[in-house]
């Protein structure tokens, strides 16, 4: 962990962003565009820093998620975890894919841990509309790029 606070604020501070984001109120209409930040950070850090972010980082992440947004806890904890793990066990492969194609396996693992954290939900008594899960799924995929461009550069640094 002296490794992410040191020379590699980058870490911190897109974290901390992505839980503000996430947290911050919005109109009950735009919440449903509102893109899963800490997802789209586990799936970029996996994929571009395999080496330095991992199952137990994620897993870390989302719980600390579960108790920001009050939910169900364990719920992001299990789902960022097994969407490191797979992104984990298939980074070469991801990275060798153009941006659109990215675009669409980010699609893929966003609705993957929707689905998996909504289950959880639904076991707990919590019912959740189908254009919950959807929209921020979508929106999420088109944020894909332009956290590349913005990132990709501050994985240099944080590699050091």
């Amino acid at each position: 962990m002296a490794l992410l606070v040191g020379r590699n604020g980058w870490f911190i501070a897109c974290t901390f962003l992505a839980l503000l984001l996430h947290v911050m109120p919005l109109p009950s209409h735009y919440a449903l565009l509102r893109p899963e930040f800490l997802v789209l950070l586990c799936v970029f850090w996996s994929v571009y820093s395999p080496y330095r972010f991992g199952v137990v980082y994620a897993w870390g992440l989302g719980l600390i998620y579960d108790i920001v947004v009050t939910g169900v806890w364990g719920a992001h904890a299990m789902g960022l975890a097994f969407i490191a793990y797979i992104c984990l066990c298939a980074y070469q492969r991801l990275r060798s894919y153009q941006l659109g194609q990215q675009m669409l396996w980010v699609f893929i693992l966003v609705g993957i841990h929707q689905v998996f954290v909504n289950w959880v939900h639904g076991l707990a008594g919590y019912h959740i509309p189908l254009e919950m899960i959807i929209l921020p799924t979508l929106v999420t995929s088109l944020c894909w790029p332009i956290l590349v461009v913005i990132l990709k550069p501050s994985r240099m640094v944080w590699h050091g």
